[in-house]
């Protein structure tokens, strides 16, 4: 990215998730892990890591490519995800696609879909995507 930009104050465990994800620090990290569970208390910063991963993966890592952020329930993906990421990701940086498609399409040229299964065989809907990552919350 030609210009470097703040859009996550992260705090420390945040911090080391994105580094055993391998996002940030490459040269001290040269096996990042594939996968990577992060729990806690409610208000712990959970949904927030996965939006800063997402925006890094977009931005940085997979230009022209696509991912995806799921959560169970439409209502909570609003609530959760979209509603925030919304004011965090500023229209410079990437353009927000409503209805029907729920994506960001960045300046990179990278698609982020944002993914619910409110009914369990709903996720049969997605079988065909293919992701460059993909980030489940809850």
């Amino acid at each position: 990215m030609a210009e470097e930009r703040i859009l996550y104050e992260l705090h420390p465990k945040q911090e080391q998730a994105m580094w055993l994800l391998g996002l940030v620090g490459d040269e001290e990290n040269p096996r990042p892990v594939e996968e990577l569970f992060f729990g806690g208390a409610a208000g712990g910063g959970k949904s927030q890591i996965m939006r800063a991963a997402a925006a890094y993966v977009a931005l940085e890592l997979y230009p022209g490519g696509r991912s995806a952020l799921f959560r169970r329930r439409r209502t909570e993906l609003f609530a959760t995800h979209l509603d925030k990421i919304r004011q965090e990701i500023p229209e410079s940086l990437a353009v927000w696609k409503g209805e029907p498609e729920y994506e960001f399409r960045w300046v990179t040229g990278h698609v982020t879909q944002f993914c619910f299964c409110d009914h369990e065989d709903d996720i049969f809907g997605y079988g065909s995507y293919e992701w460059d990552a993909a980030f489940f919350d809850e």
